[in-house]
């Protein structure tokens, strides 16, 4: 529901509840057969979100604003068996928010640089019957218009950051109750939207600059952090778990440049790297055994003709 302050002021708010009966309890090895934490019963889980966001022009900035908050029920999850809770409640929110500016004005060309932070809460507590980490019915931020990208590592399925298509929640980590709230819907099963995961904190830096209406040139600098420890299982030897604590996790800066050949025409060049902190080298440590910190890279290009 839209509702139109003027032509520089708008407000939405939405509602969306996902009535899941078809997802297995159980985390990422365990829905690969392996002697991961689960139980491999459907749980009843019905999920609301409720929430809304506003957009707004003051002269040369822009100003976007939203909330979420995820409430429901996970009943008969099984997780009993296991010495925890059998039957859980949901609550979780989310935030987010972005300023940018026009500089159109005084460059002669759009240079549009923008910050933006978005703030999921996470699960603090494996021992009590609440789930406190922040799943949308779809986790879809790689297609933020402020920022987002087509080519990212992030978000485009990583089991050392825990994402899942898409996404850049850590969704496939959490701290040992694996019950599913939410998430792309067609990986589920899969130890995918975990409501025990550690919540995500992003700080994101970036600019679109647009010289001529044929060429634009988007750069992102995100950072991201983990806002709760997280139970990791080693993939070599699956006895051992290793509890990871919440931290700095990374820098991913993403290069997107496009040009227009015709206007049904483009070229897209484009180079993502991911720069890992102390966070992710215990991930790995945890994983394997041995800690890494070597930068990831990706590069990309694509024609995208249009009919």
């Amino acid at each position: 529901m839209q509702y139109k302050i003027n032509d520089n002021h708008k407000v939405k708010f939405f509602y969306g509840f996902d009535r899941i009966r078809s997802v297995p309890t159980g985390d990422l090895l365990y829905a690969l057969k392996g002697p991961g934490i689960g139980t491999g019963k459907q749980a009843d889980i019905d999920s609301h979100h409720l929430g809304g966001y506003y957009t707004g022009k003051f002269g040369a900035f822009e100003l976007f604003l939203e909330g979420v908050y995820q409430f429901g029920s996970a009943d008969n999850t099984g997780l009993s068996a296991l010495g925890k809770a059998e039957d859980y409640d949901i609550s979780a929110y989310a935030l987010a928010a972005d300023l940018a500016v026009d500089l159109k004005d005084w460059v002669g060309f759009s240079v549009k640089p923008h910050v933006g932070v978005m703030y999921t809460s996470g699960d603090d507590d494996p021992n009590d019957d609440e789930l406190n980490g922040y799943n949308g019915i779809e986790n879809g931020e790689r297609f933020s218009s402020y920022w987002g990208g087509e080519n990212t590592i992030i978000a485009d399925t990583n089991l050392v950051l825990g994402t899942v298509l898409y996404g850049y929640l850590p969704e496939l980590y959490g701290n040992g109750t694996p019950v599913f709230t939410g998430g792309l819907q067609n990986f589920a099963g899969k130890g995918n939207g975990r409501g025990d995961n550690p919540g995500l904190t992003m700080l994101s830096l970036g600019v679109t600059i647009t010289p001529k209406r044929f060429i634009i040139y988007r750069t992102n600098v995100n950072n991201f952090w983990w806002n709760e420890d997280i139970l990791v299982q080693n993939f070599v030897n699956p006895a051992i778990f290793t509890k990871v604590e919440s931290g700095f996790v990374g820098t991913e800066w993403d290069n997107e440049l496009t040009v227009a050949l015709h206007k049904n025409m483009f070229i897209k060049g484009e180079a993502s790297f991911f720069f890992p902190g102390e966070v992710i080298e215990d991930v790995t440590e945890a994983i394997s055994g041995k800690k890494s910190d070597d930068t990831a890279s990706r590069l990309a290009a694509e024609l995208i003709w249009k009919f």
